[in-house]
């Protein structure tokens, strides 16, 4: 399912009672675990009105699952920095592949009182294959940002967080695009932004954004944002290309990172994932 198709699942579908089984429900963040990253890569064959899962694995910071040139997908993240890719190779439009990515962190900007605005930039840049478009057969890609004033959960199958969206969905991105807002903050109040990156294909074509977006903002003054994970986030005006270099020190990390784990169904909700299993 392409992003309309899968929201119109999301409400309408009804997943069958052996998948429901394999599920596992995710908490929502607590104050605790407002900064948190959670990926998805799953493959899949829409069957009315059921989705047969064929492998779906979500963990914090990296996922695989499929096989390169027939039908595969990946997703990394970390704060500030999202990366998905999907490939599917001549196959029929039920089948699908796809990779979600998503950070979310909590600032406090301490400062006079009153209001401000937060200047955001954030850089998506990746390729499809032209071979589709949202909602047939092909590849497409998607990012939103999401801003609450409370930690957010997110579901991976709605393609949604529970707050407002900063910046709305855009999709069939390909190239290099920057997306723009302007977020009031009260200072010395703390509020929440969740990055949703994601990358899919049905049946023929790649979606590749595993070098993408990377996110920048700016507090009055020309002041860097700093997280509760602790991350400091580039400037709006200075938001970094990761070195061919970089991407393959995620990749080999994530790789080493990864593991097996229970088959779940799509609807899983972003929370602070516990640590890996060796």
């Amino acid at each position: 399912m392409h992003t309309r198709e899968r929201l119109a699942r999301s409400s309408n579908g009804l997943p069958s009672l052996a998948a429901w089984a394999l599920s596992a429900a995710l908490a929502v963040p607590t104050p605790a675990e407002a900064g948190s990253t959670s990926v998805r890569a799953q493959i899949d064959i829409n069957e009315v009105p059921d989705v047969l899962v064929l492998a779906s694995k979500t963990a914090a910071s990296f996922a695989e699952v499929g096989t390169l040139g027939d039908l595969y997908a990946k997703a990394r993240v970390s704060y500030g920095n999202n990366g998905a890719y999907a490939m599917a190779s001549h196959l029929p439009a039920r089948f699908g592949a796809y990779a979600e990515s998503i950070w979310m962190d909590g600032f406090t900007i301490d400062g006079p009182g009153g209001t401000g605005l937060l200047e955001v930039h954030v850089h998506v840049h990746g390729t499809l294959d032209d071979l589709g478009a949202p909602g047939s057969h092909g590849p497409n890609a998607f990012y939103q940002l999401f801003v609450s004033d409370t930690p957010m959960s997110c579901d991976f199958d709605g393609l949604s967080c529970n707050g407002s969206l900063a910046i709305p969905m855009v999709e069939a991105i390909n190239g290099s695009r920057t997306l723009t807002a302007a977020l009031p903050f009260t200072y010395g109040k703390t509020f929440y932004l969740a990055s949703f990156l994601g990358a899919e294909v049905l049946g023929e074509g790649e979606a590749n954004f595993y070098g993408s977006a990377h996110f920048g903002a700016t507090a009055p003054g020309g002041a860097a944002l700093v997280g509760e994970s602790g991350t400091t986030y580039a400037l709006a005006s200075s938001v970094p290309e990761p070195t061919p270099a970089a991407l393959l020190a995620l990749g080999l990390a994530g790789c080493l990172l990864w593991s097996g784990g229970p088959l779940k169904r799509p609807g899983a909700a972003l929370r602070s994932a516990p640590a890996e299993r060796a």
